[in-house]
């Protein structure tokens, strides 16, 4: 695997560390991926996609579901973040206050107005805010900016965090979730999308 100087910003790192530890915050610090881990991610992102229908507003089920498929398919370090969403300086989730984490995702469905994001290698991963935009019940500038820069028909989007800031979109992560929490969360998801039999 391609290793490189830090991808991500000292204080993302450091919300890792407090998930995940030390050892982990290191490898997440520069771990990227090569050609072949992304088709494999790519083919778990797919499957969560196909297994999920129109869900919007459940990017904390959705994110955990991914992180557990990812963690079954592949060794790589990755964070699910919690966060806050801007647009042209509006918030669309969350907001400047900090996120306790124990207690938002403490169940199986959480009572989050926040947004919730994959970093995986180089790529912030977003498998649930297209769908949410275009639902015809998010935020009037969140599906205008999706409409306009990704197109009607979007499902998921994976970039580079400075293209999706020049897609107007300003991912701001407050917190990162621990194993402990992303495990029952995935079993909720599996619930609430009906994905009971569901052993990846």
């Amino acid at each position: 695997m391609p290793i490189s100087s830090a991808l991500h910003p000292r204080p993302l790192v450091d919300l890792v560390r407090v998930a995940h530890g030390a050892d982990y915050a290191k490898r997440f610090e520069t771990y990227d991926f090569d050609q072949a881990t992304l088709y494999r991610f790519s083919d778990v992102c797919r499957s969560v996609m196909e297994d999920v229908g129109a869900a919007p507003g459940s990017c904390t089920l959705m994110n955990a579901l991914l992180a557990e498929r990812v963690r079954a398919a592949l060794d790589a370090p990755f964070a699910v973040v919690a966060g806050a969403l801007k647009i042209n300086g509006s918030y669309i989730f969350g907001s400047n206050a900090p996120i306790s984490g124990d207690r938002v995702f403490s169940e199986a469905t959480p009572d989050f107005d926040g947004h919730v994001w994959m970093v995986f290698g180089r790529y912030l991963v977003d498998v649930s805010l297209a769908r949410t935009a275009l639902s015809g019940r998010g935020h009037p500038l969140l599906e205008r900016t999706i409409r306009k820069q990704f197109g009607p028909k979007t499902g998921l989007f994976a970039m580079p965090t400075e293209e999706a800031r020049r897609a107007g979109l300003l991912y701001l992560a407050r917190y990162v979730l621990t194993d402990a929490q992303i495990g029952p969360l995935a079993q909720g998801a599996k619930r609430c999308f009906g994905l009971d039999g569901d052993t990846a």
